[in-house]
């Protein structure tokens, strides 16, 4: 099924601001010390729910890195990128959400 021009364009402001988001986070992200110290690593998925109008609500975890550290500082990185990520106006007469995975790996520190 194809989808229409406006799907389309909602679709491609969904995922263009999935990447903003997504790259502010890796500028402020920092691996959590306890984390980085014991050798954990994982990845946290953190959702973003945006309401009609562009409204943010505060981002929760959708899935588990298995380590608490790292949701945590995950979740922070994403609150602090969502806040200077502004909403698309193309995105802001829908309610959607976006799933941002945080990864952290002791190479990629």
């Amino acid at each position: 099924m194809m989808q229409n021009a406006g799907e389309l364009e909602f679709s491609e402001g969904k995922k263009s601001y999935l990447f903003a988001i997504a790259a502010e986070a890796r500028r402020v992200r920092k691996y959590p010390p306890r984390a980085f110290a014991a050798g954990w690593q994982g990845t946290a998925e953190i959702q973003i729910n945006v309401a009609i109008g562009g409204v943010v609500q505060p981002p929760r975890l959708h899935r588990s890195s298995g380590y608490a550290d790292i949701d945590e500082a995950a979740l922070a990185f994403v609150d602090i990128a969502q806040q200077r990520t502004v909403v698309p106006e193309s995105l802001r007469n829908r309610a959607f959400d976006v799933v941002v995975p945080v990864s952290f790996t002791i190479n990629n520190r």
